[in-house]
């Protein structure tokens, strides 16, 4: 029971079915969901790895969430980083110069900028779409 091992309450249900050797289908089709919202091109995310496992976890590199399940291997929409530290510590900041939170500033300011990129496209499309129509009544007057 890794949870337990590195001390952390959760569901043993829910584990189970997040455990990608169970043999449950529910891991995989929750992936397989996202990555059908994910194809669609709406999305773009950042994952972040554990960097360095947990004393006393005997696999994985004692990672709490092995890499192969902390990713979705798409270079379409997904960005992939490690933040240098375990599992429990990986978001508990030291400071603004911590390496991990100089990153984690750096994706929301990325994720951040695409949006806005993507607000501009569509206020443009949205104008132009306008201009078109009121031609047309013009035209059709």
């Amino acid at each position: 029971n890794i949870a337990g091992a590195v001390h952390i309450d959760a569901n043993n249900s829910i584990l189970r079915d997040l455990n990608p050797s169970s043999g449950n289908s529910k891991l995989n089709d929750l992936q397989q969901d996202f990555n059908d919202v994910l194809d669609e091109g709406q999305i773009k995310i950042y994952s972040f790895q554990e960097g360095t496992g947990r004393t006393g976890l005997n696999f994985a590199g004692g990672k709490v969430v092995p890499d192969e399940s902390s990713s979705f291997n798409s270079q379409k929409f997904e960005t992939l980083g490690s933040i240098n530290a375990d599992h429990v510590n990986m978001c508990r900041f030291r400071g603004r110069d911590d390496d991990g939170f100089e990153k984690f500033v750096g994706a929301m300011a990325a994720l951040l900028k695409n949006i806005k990129q993507r607000s501009q496209t569509i206020e443009v499309k949205e104008c132009y779409a306008q201009q078109a129509k009121e031609n047309k009544c013009q035209e059709g007057s």
